[in-house]
């Protein structure tokens, strides 16, 4: 997957403030309460959630 490097005017321009500091802002967090309701995920890692997510938006946009 290709990383895009962008300044952060422009994220904090197209994003927002919140959004935009909200997904610069590295935080540690643990789904270990979630998997114990017995909570299943689709996708093993983050890095592939959010990669088939974008893949269907932008399928979406071209259709």
């Amino acid at each position: 997957m290709k990383v895009l490097s962008l300044p952060l005017f422009l994220v904090k321009l197209a994003a927002g403030p919140v959004i935009a500091d909200s997904l610069l802002t590295e935080a540690k967090l643990s789904n270990a309460h979630l998997k114990a309701t017995g909570f299943t995920f689709d996708y093993p890692t983050l890095e592939q959630g959010v990669s088939d997510a974008i893949e269907r938006w932008r399928s979406r946009e071209v259709a």
